[in-house]
């Protein structure tokens, strides 16, 4: 992936977290740290190896309590089982003592070892630090998959796909409240079985306030190369696919965007770049992984945006682009999608990220009524258990182009830090 340029304000910071006595003291972020001896060889074997003998220890009582017949899908398959043993970071108020031996055990078996992996931050590029990548491998993709991909389940809505070139302009916005759930002009699409009191959660204060300093929001990106239609003056990088490991044609663009805008409202923001989807299995442990590692070092964080784009054609299909006018600007439309504790893992605190996303939708509404898609409601937490304040984006889908996905990633910051600044 090519790196933002190096600028005379650019640093790059190499930081290290050990354990015990070997823990350094507590860097600034543009100082350069100690370097520090590597941890011995048999250290690592005899974590390891305790860690494999706890698993084992532990395995019957898992498979005892593990979830059978669709919920082992959504247990097993969420991914988010992995790397609590590597992180030890990961919330888990409200959780049993089962979910906590769950956790751990799947760690053992479906995480690499990857003991104290280096962070690479960079200083700050265009007001927002921006970190590199760091490795982890998964021991056996193809038994522990990703969750469904969080995109739209609205294809079979679209209208025939007409002959021609090019994306197909769209915009979603339903027509009636049927298969919804609404109020004052919001809609939810409920994918959980179980119908929410949208005035209740939405007239909630925020369960958090950035009132502490450091950083505030973190922002990622699961399916780091998804790509969008380049710009006429940009060359596709895309090679007939949709993804592109080009940060100027990827959700990597729409993330600094609003890194950039948020920073300028004077919200402190990390973005994180790291290619999380070489391989797309195993890419929600691998972001799962690197957002907790982000809390350890930075507590501060209270929100966390995981942000994509869709996908609305079929294979071999003309795309679709999901635009609204704004004042005369094609803009991408954003969609909001918000997990609940309603699979097999625990997540008893997601309606705080429900009550933000309810917010910042009432926000989007206010810049234009078909800017943000219904939000999307799921049984499935995509690891939004992590902060108070997390959220999954959509901003457009494969047919937007780069400029119109930039431009609704500006609009959704500046909503986020009104909703922000007035629970300070």
């Amino acid at each position: 992936m090519e790196q933002y340029p190096v600028t005379t304000q650019t640093m790059e910071l190499v930081c290290r977290r050990h354990t015990g006595k070997d823990r350094p003291a507590a860097a600034q972020p543009n100082d350069l740290p100690p370097v520090m001896e590597p941890l011995p060889k048999k250290r690592g074997r005899a974590r390891r190896a305790f860690r494999r003998c706890v698993a084992l220890l532990l395995s019957a009582l898992v498979v005892i309590g593990t979830p059978v017949g669709p919920q082992a899908a959504d247990f097993w398959g969420s991914r988010e089982v992995s790397s609590f043993l590597l992180a030890q970071v990961t919330p888990l108020g409200g959780a049993s003592l089962l979910d906590v031996l769950a956790r751990s055990v799947a760690s053992a078996f479906f995480t690499a070892n990857v003991p104290d992996l280096p962070f690479i931050p960079a200083a700050s590029d265009g007001g927002a630090t921006v970190f590199g990548e760091y490795m982890a491998y998964d021991r056996f993709p193809d038994i522990a998959a990703n969750p469904i991909p969080p995109e739209s389940d609205l294809t079979h809505y679209l209208p025939p796909v007409a002959e021609g070139e090019g994306p197909i302009e769209y915009n979603i916005h339903p027509s009636s409240t049927a298969g919804y759930e609404y109020y004052q002009g919001i809609f939810v699409q409920n994918g959980t079985g179980e119908a929410t009191d949208i005035a209740r959660v939405l007239s909630a204060k925020l369960s958090f306030s950035l009132k502490e300093t450091g950083p505030q929001v973190l922002i990622i990106h699961t399916h780091t190369q998804e790509g969008y239609e380049p710009d006429p003056w940009q060359p596709d990088s895309r090679n007939g696919e949709d993804r592109t490991s080009n940060p100027d044609q990827s959700v990597v663009a729409v993330g600094k965007a609003v890194a950039d805008r948020l920073t300028e409202l004077g919200i402190p923001v990390l973005h994180d770049t790291t290619i999380y989807d070489e391989t797309y299995n195993g890419a929600y442990s691998r972001s799962l992984q690197g957002v907790e590692r982000m809390i350890l070092r930075y507590p501060s964080i209270k929100v966390v945006l995981d942000i994509h784009r869709d996908a609305l054609n079929k294979a071999g299909e003309r795309r679709y682009k999901l635009v609204f006018d704004n004042n005369g600007e094609p803009t991408a439309q954003i969609m909001l999608l918000v997990g609940t504790d309603k699979g097999s893992l625990p997540h008893p605190n997601w309606e705080s990220n429900y009550n933000l996303a309810l917010k910042v939708q009432k926000e989007l509404l206010g810049v234009n009524e078909r800017f943000p898609r219904p939000i999307k409601l799921t049984r499935s937490s995509y690891h939004q258990h992590v902060a108070p304040g997390a959220l999954l984006l959509e901003v457009g889908a494969n047919g937007n182009t780069v400029t119109e996905a930039v431009q609704a990633g500006r609009l959704f910051a500046e909503a986020l830090a009104k909703v922000l600044k007035e629970a300070r």
